[in-house]
This record gives structure tokens, C-alpha cells and sequence, in this order.
């Protein structure tokens, strides 16, 4: 990520570890097929306004899109800012803005930020 991406962040990004989530790949469902046809995504980190995926490469998929995302049986939707493809296999990190989160998504995609965020209990301000 260049210094000046860097620098237009609104909030800082942290990591998230061993949350997977799915992610529709297909858009609208066809009349032909009774079910949507979703890939599994791996959450890298998240961030107040959207999460960072690492997931398959799909050509289907542009920046701008809009795609839906499925975890604990929550839905919400996000809208693709950037896609960059990983050099060492057919994977690509996907950078999302979060446009709608049902709240038991949200509570599953922030609830590994405590463990990550929590200060020492000895801190002590000057």
C-alpha cells in the first residue's frame, strides 16, 4: 500500500485471524438455479468503514461492484474499491467498503478487534 493510500485512511485497520465469511461471486441469481453461487472469503482485517478479503481470483468481479457477504447467518453487502492479485496462486486481496451490515455481521466482524485492541491494564498516561 503506497504513502498516499496510506495517508487518505479515515481509521486504522486491524487484523483479524481465523474468521471466514462467504461471498456471493455471481451476483443476481439466475431463474435456473434454485441457490446463489458463493465462494469463501478470509477476513484480513477491517477497518470502520470496510474489511480487506483474501479470496479467490474471479475475472467476474470489478472494483466498483457490489457484493453480497454471508457469515453466522447475517447478510450484508459491500461494494469493491480494490482488487490486487497475490503472485504466488490464483488468490486476490479485495478491498471492500461496508454498504449494508445486518448487526449480527458487524458484532461477528468486530468481535476479534477487542481481543486485538486491548491495551495492558498497567498503562499509564502522562
Amino acid at each position: 500500500m503506497s504513502f498516499v493510500h496510506r495517508s487518505r485512511r479515515m481509521g486504522e485497520r486491524l487484523a483479524v485471524h481465523g474468521l471466514v465469511l462467504d461471498w456471493n461471486t455471481r451476483g443476481r441469481r439466475s431463474p435456473r438455479w434454485k441457490r446463489r453461487h458463493f465462494d469463501e472469503a478470509d477476513v484480513i482485517d477491517v477497518s470502520v468503514s470496510g474489511a480487506q478479503f483474501l479470496a479467490p481470483d474471479n475475472l467476474s468481479i470489478i472494483v466498483g461492484q457490489k457484493v453480497t457477504i454471508v457469515a453466522g447467518g447475517a447478510i450484508g453487502v459491500v461494494r469493491v474499491k480494490r482488487i490486487v492479485p497475490v503472485t504466488n496462486g490464483p488468490l486476490a486481496l479485495y478491498g471492500t467498503e461496508y454498504i449494508t451490515l445486518e448487526p449480527a455481521l458487524e458484532a461477528l466482524l468486530f468481535s476479534r478487534l477487542d481481543e486485538v485492541r486491548r491495551p495492558p491494564d498497567n498503562v499509564v498516561w502522562r
